[in-house]
Order: C-alpha cells, then sequence, then structure tokens
C-alpha cells in the first residue's frame, strides 16, 4: 500500500534507476504501441463515418482551442516530475495554480470563441471551442497526481489509467458517429478519455491537494513554467499555423484531407516520442548532478529517434497513396499527395 508521502521521496527511484528505467521503457513502448493502434483503429472508422469537412472544423476549433490552453498548464507538472525534492504542499499549490489557470483559459476560450468563427467564417466553430475548453479544466484534475506517478516512474498505473481512458472515448466517439453526431464524434475523443483519467487517478493515487500556502520555493515553480511555456508556445505555432491558415483561405473541406493526413503521418512518430519523453524526464531529472551521464543517455534518445523515423519517412513517401487507401479508403484520396509530403517534412524536422 503507497502512503501519501511516498509519492516524494526518490531515495528508492535513483537506487533502482536503471531496472526502473528498462522495465518502464518497455511497459511505456507496449502502451505506446497498444494506444496507437487505437488511435489509427479509430481515425479507420471515424473517416468512413466522417466527412472531410468534419475533419476540417475540427482541426480549426482545436487549432485555435489549443494555444489557449497551452496558458492552462505552463509546464506545472513537469516541473513536479523534475524537481530532485518535492513536498506535498508545494504539489498542492502546483494543483490549485493550475486549476485556477485553467479556468482563467477556459474562460478566454469562451470569450474568442466567436470572434474565431468570424475568422474562419464557419458559426460551427464557436460551440466546437467552447466544448473542448472544457478539457482544461479536466487535465488540470489530474495532471498532479500522473506526474506525482511519473516521478516515481510507476509507468504501469500511468499506462493501464490512460489506455482505459482511450478506449471508451473510442467506443463513445465511433457511436456518436454512427448515431450522425459529425464532428461532435472527434470533440468527445478529446474529451471523455481525460474525464475518465481523472476519474481513475484520484482513486489510484491517494495523494489529496490540500489548502494553498506560499512557500519560498513557489516562485521557482513559477519561473521554471514561464520559460517551459514560452518554449511550448512558439512550437505549437509552428505545428499549428497551417491547419489556421488552411482553414481560413480554403475552408473545412479542404482542410479535412490534410488534417487527416497529418494526424495519420504523427501516429507512429507519437509511438517513440511519447514513451520516451514521459520516461527520459524522470530519469534526466535525477542526473542532472552527473554531465557526463545526462550526456550519453540523452545521445541515446536522439540515436533512437533517428533510427526509428528514417526507415518510417521513405516507406511512407513511397507507399502513400496504398498507406492511404488502406488506412481511410479510396474516398480520401486526395489526402495521398499530401501524406507524402509531410512525410519528408515532418520526419526531417523530427531528426534534426
Amino acid at each position: 500500500r503507497t502512503n501519501m508521502t511516498d509519492y516524494f521521496s526518490t531515495k528508492n527511484v535513483r537506487s533502482e534507476l536503471q531496472s526502473r528505467s528498462i522495465k518502464g521503457g518497455a511497459i511505456t513502448i507496449f502502451a505506446q504501441g497498444a494506444r496507437l493502434g487505437l488511435q489509427l483503429l479509430t481515425v479507420v472508422l471515424l473517416a468512413r463515418i466522417l466527412v472531410p469537412a468534419d475533419f476540417g472544423l475540427f482541426a480549426m476549433a482545436l487549432a485555435v482551442s489549443g494555444i489557449i490552453g497551452l496558458l492552462s498548464t505552463v509546464g506545472l507538472s513537469l516541473y513536479t516530475t523534475h524537481k530532485e525534492h518535492s513536498t506535498p504542499q508545494e504539489s498542492s499549490n502546483v494543483f490549485w495554480m493550475g486549476l485556477v489557470l485553467s479556468g482563467i483559459a477556459m474562460a478566454i476560450s469562451v470569450a474568442v470563441a466567436p470572434f474565431a468563427s468570424i475568422f474562419y467564417g464557419e458559426p460551427a466553430i464557436t460551440p466546437l471551442i467552447i466544448a473542448l475548453s472544457t478539457s482544461f479544466v479536466a487535465q488540470s484534475l489530474y495532471s498532479q497526481h500522473q506526474a506525482l506517478l511519473t516521478r516515481q516512474m510507476m509507468f504501469k498505473h500511468i499506462a493501464i489509467i490512460n489506455l482505459s481512458g482511450l478506449v471508451l472515448g473510442v467506443l463513445v466517439s465511433c457511436t456518436a458517429g454512427l448515431l450522425g453526431w459529425k464532428y461532435w464524434a472527434l470533440v468527445l475523443l478529446q474529451i471523455v478519455p481525460l474525464v475518465f483519467n481523472v476519474i481513475l487517478m484520484w482513486i489510484v493515487v491517494k495523494w489529496r491537494p490540500s489548502r494553498f500556502r506560499k512557500q519560498k520555493d513557489f516562485r521557482m515553480s513559477i519561473e521554471f513554467g514561464k520559460n517551459l511555456t514560452g518554449f511550448t508556445i512558439v512550437n505549437y505555432f509552428g505545428r499549428n499555423a497551417d491547419n489556421v491558415l488552411l482553414g481560413w483561405w480554403y475552408g473545412s473541406a479542404d482542410l479535412g484531407p490534410y488534417a487527416i493526413a497529418y494526424k495519420l503521418l504523427l501516429a507512429p512518430i507519437q509511438l517513440l516520442s511519447v514513451p520516451i519523453n514521459q520516461m527520459a524526464v524522470p530519469v534526466l531529472s535525477r542526473l542532472t548532478k552527473e554531465p557526463e551521464e545526462y550526456r550519453l543517455y540523452y545521445a541515446n534518445i536522439l540515436s533512437a529517434t533517428c533510427l526509428f523515423s528514417f526507415p518510417i519517412a521513405i516507406l511512407s513517401f513511397l507507399m502513400s497513396k496504398e498507406i492511404i487507401f488502406v488506412f481511410l479508403g479510396d474516398q480520401w484520396g486526395e489526402a495521398s499527395e499530401i501524406f507524402s509530403y509531410l512525410a519528408l517534412v515532418v520526419y526531417a524536422a523530427v531528426t534534426h
């Protein structure tokens, strides 16, 4: 049985760092493979149920919602994972800060949504952005709980919780699509797993946030989050400005093939990048005072990423028509050429 204070000590993690890294890596890669399979299955099913305009509308709303959502995280969960010595009170402070920021981000989304509809010329964008903003609050309600599990490298618990939420989300989303809910099926796929994760995280993790009390180290969490958020915002604009501009210029029907080709292409990238990030952060955080070990571990991560990405890039470029036909069907033929060119650009960026 795990006590509340057990989530904050890292002595047992340091003493078993190598074995936990190997075991954690195997678990997260397996879980991410299962997650990838579920996501691909969902894309395959929804691509045959929905029309390109549905994917286009959702991509428009998600691009706007996503940038606002960055303001609700500010790297707070990563700060908990990264910090060598942490306390229950510090995590409580970070929890309440995240909840307040997510509420502010949700309010901003409600205010911005009508203007986004005007910008795109799509009235349906307003309710989509408002609905997606509920995910900010849901994520803030369990992000500290997940950070504590990551801090202890308890990847098995994280994998089970995340996969359970995704399975439920896939079932709800596909059912909604069959019932004619159109683009709302994609919104449910985004929100349902997060809500279910909140429930499971609070059941599994025994830690509960206490009242907010200002501490001397509190400013450090703000500074850490501010720097990370600055990078994340710039990176997000670089990855999503295309959806905003294409949606504004061409509309949802033309954005749809581009959005689904990009989503399909990201799936194998996330198979490697998500478990690596999840596993690497707590390990690298424990090696900050050992620069040689840190450098070697980081170099191995980059080598594995490049080794994995290059053959997939070539295969995606050469067999784009076959891949699109198998996974999406012949009604998405327009996406095949887009997929082939995106393959070279995206994987070149990953291996850079």
